[in-house]
């Protein structure tokens, strides 16, 4: 703990992240944690201030959006459409990430199409 809030930034991927963080480093180094100008949280440790930051790591949607445009996706899309004609497509976008949930959307799906009517 004392390795990591040596840093001036510490950043999170999640809220849920920074909050266990914090509830470790007031148990551990009975830190107290406040708001800090701007709207992040932050603790003044060893004569400094160390801030916390929650940045969500997302999908590019412009790239996306970009590449579906292209004459090789349309034409896929095309060649799709007609293999699976009458057919539902499911497609997710998601990066292979554990903090994702990719695994839980997925068994989600699976749960749904078992129990549908």
């Amino acid at each position: 703990m004392r390795g990591i809030i040596a840093a001036d930034i510490i950043g999170f991927h999640t809220y849920d992240y920074a909050r266990h963080f914090i509830s470790s480093s007031k148990r551990l180094l009975n830190l107290e944690f406040e708001t800090l100008e701007g709207g992040s949280l932050g603790v003044l440790y060893n004569g400094r201030r160390v801030e916390l930051q929650v940045n969500h790591v997302g999908v590019q949607s412009d790239k996306i959006s970009a590449m579906s445009s292209s004459p090789a996706v349309q034409n896929q899309a095309r060649n799709f459409r007609e293999e699976y004609s009458g057919l539902k497509i499911v497609i997710s976008v998601d990066e292979l990430d554990v903090i994702k949930g990719t695994l839980l959307k997925i068994q989600a799906f699976k749960y749904f199409l078992e129990n549908a009517r």
